[in-house]
């Protein structure tokens, strides 16, 4: 009987969003970050940017265009804006 029993296969278990399990990946915002990876690490800073005027999401530039640059063209002051999204995320 000892070689007909069969071994319970190993389920694997289901990762949670990598943003939402480890904080860590919750990088903290600097304005030489391009808006592409602001908002791949804090995808909260998304709502916070948008309500600023700054439709990044859509943009082509973002890819390229760093925080301090894009605050620049739609002429907010760079450290305000970093301060106030680095609040934003960290209150979660």
């Amino acid at each position: 009987m000892g070689i007909f029993k069969r071994k319970k296969p190993k389920l694997k278990k289901k990762k949670e969003d990598s943003r939402e399990a480890n904080p860590v990946n919750r990088k903290k915002i600097k304005k030489d970050m391009t808006f592409n990876e602001i908002m791949d690490r804090n995808p909260d800073s998304i709502e916070m940017l948008y309500n600023k005027g700054m439709m990044c999401m859509g943009c082509p530039f973002s890819e390229g265009e760093t925080l301090e640059q894009g605050a620049a063209v739609h002429g907010l002051d760079a450290d305000e804006l970093v301060e106030e999204l680095n609040k934003g995320i960290s209150r979660e």
